[in-house]
């Protein structure tokens, strides 16, 4: 895991957070690192109804638009042909705006100075 994927899983964060505590020699840079992962826990523990453990995906906001794209085909908004752009609904979708609307079903926290977004319900 690298805290500036496109998509991070928060049982990846938890490995890492646990890898740190485990550690006894620590530099500045690694207990910056694990301040930061534990304040990230923290937050979305106190947004969101999903379970650390069970995994929170977070999108980063570099990613969101095409995140929200695939959340449309997954969930057969769309209809997905392989994805070979047969269905003419997809060149009248204004995907942007759909992104935005995806929004108000998550939160945002950031990681690296990048906003990540979370469902948070």
């Amino acid at each position: 895991m690298k805290l500036n994927d496109d998509v991070i899983d928060s049982r990846d964060i938890e490995e890492r957070i646990v890898e740190l505590e485990k550690d006894n020699n620590l530099t500045d840079q690694d207990k910056e690192e694990l301040d930061q992962l534990t304040a990230i826990k923290k937050d979305v523990e106190d947004y969101s109804s999903d379970d650390w453990e069970d995994g929170i995906i977070f999108v980063s906001q570099y990613y969101w638009q095409d995140y929200c794209k695939d959340f449309a085909y997954d969930c057969g908004y769309i209809e997905d042909i392989d994805r070979v752009n047969t269905n003419p609904l997809i060149y009248c979708v204004d995907w942007e705006k759909w992104a935005s609307e995806m929004k108000y079903d998550y939160t945002s926290t950031e990681i690296n100075k990048v906003d990540y977004y979370f469902r948070a319900y």
